[in-house]
């Protein structure tokens, strides 16, 4: 492991040195789940319910520190470290925000879960979008279309634009999070943002084809 990789270690050794230290405290089931309105919908055993979401951090952070070294474009990927970096320390930091508000109601405190998440959402969202002008074209990071994958051009014009609106859903989630229905509504921007991926994309490549096209000619 490289040393710069200390501080998302560290973070996660925060939470399992957590899970340990709150796990004699906690109830035998615990709430786990919770549904669109915030409100808690499925239970776990305590064993899951402490030390599932650390466990699922080391994953997820081992499958995102291996994909550089296993990329097709290994070198596009590379030339994204040090933003790429960022967005796994972020990553890490988000799902231990997940983690601590999961085991607050366990303590006696009250909210809505959907409410309290979402402008961590929206921190992620604009991370991402201001880190996903910087990557070229790979399998693995950015907005990946059949039109985007074909072409560095495509992928470039999609990004340019793309990194804005994932900002922009950042900054929706922090401000929709004081409206009734906070999920759902933040899914409908969502859903458009992933439409307006596969149109613009394909609409770019159909641009470059004739710009090709009149070359040739």
């Amino acid at each position: 492991m490289k040393k710069k990789e200390f501080l998302p270690w560290a973070l996660i050794i925060v939470l399992f040195i957590t899970a340990f230290y709150v796990y004699p405290s906690m109830p035998d089931v615990m709430p786990t789940h919770w549904n669109a309105k915030g409100e808690v919908d499925g239970y776990s055993s305590r064993l899951v319910g402490v030390f599932l979401m650390p466990v699922m951090a080391i994953g997820i952070y081992l499958l995102l520190f291996l994909v550089p070294s296993i990329a097709v474009f290994k070198e596009n990927v590379k030339e994204f470290e040090p933003y790429y970096y960022w967005f796994r320390v972020a990553f890490v930091a988000f799902m231990g925000f997940i983690y601590v508000s999961s085991l607050m109601p366990n303590f006696g405190f009250k909210f809505n879960m959907t409410r309290l998440v979402m402008p961590a959402i929206g921190a992620l969202f604009f991370l991402i979008g201001f880190a996903i002008h910087k990557v070229k074209r790979n399998y693995f990071i950015g907005i990946r279309t059949p039109w985007t994958l074909s072409s560095d051009y495509v992928w470039k014009k999609t990004h340019e634009k793309g990194s804005r609106l994932f900002m922009a859903l950042g900054v929706i989630a922090l401000l929709i999070s004081f409206l009734p229905e906070v999920f759902w509504g933040f899914m409908v921007f969502v859903f458009a943002f992933v439409i307006w991926c596969f149109v613009y994309s394909y609409l770019v490549f159909q641009e470059e084809l004739k710009s090709l096209g009149k070359k040739k000619k």
